[in-house]
């Protein structure tokens, strides 16, 4: 695994925290530096959606889709050697 993908699973762990502590019905010191500063008051703001979808959703999304780009190219080689092994397989039926 590339460290693209390993960065953007990271990402969906905290964006599914910071959307577990968006429905959350009570405060939490999830990020609390201080007084005069709390996520928990970002995160329950009007400002924490967009159109009615939280931003932490919207962010679990876009890591989920980085991840699966950053492994696409594994996934791309696996195909081409199952291919492969078919193939040889196939012409090694043709032959016997």
């Amino acid at each position: 695994m590339n460290a693209v993908a390993v960065l953007a699973v990271l990402g969906i762990v905290v964006s599914s925290v910071s959307l577990q502590h968006h429905f959350a019905n009570s405060k939490t010191a999830y990020c609390d530096i201080g007084e005069a500063f709390s996520c928990d008051i970002v995160n329950r703001s009007q400002y924490s959606s967009i159109l009615g979808i939280p931003v932490a959703l919207v962010g679990m999304l876009g890591y989920g889709a980085l991840a699966g780009l950053a492994l696409l190219p594994l996934s791309t080689r696996a195909l081409r050697s199952l291919v492969s092994c078919d193939d040889v397989l196939g012409r090694l039926r043709d032959a016997a």
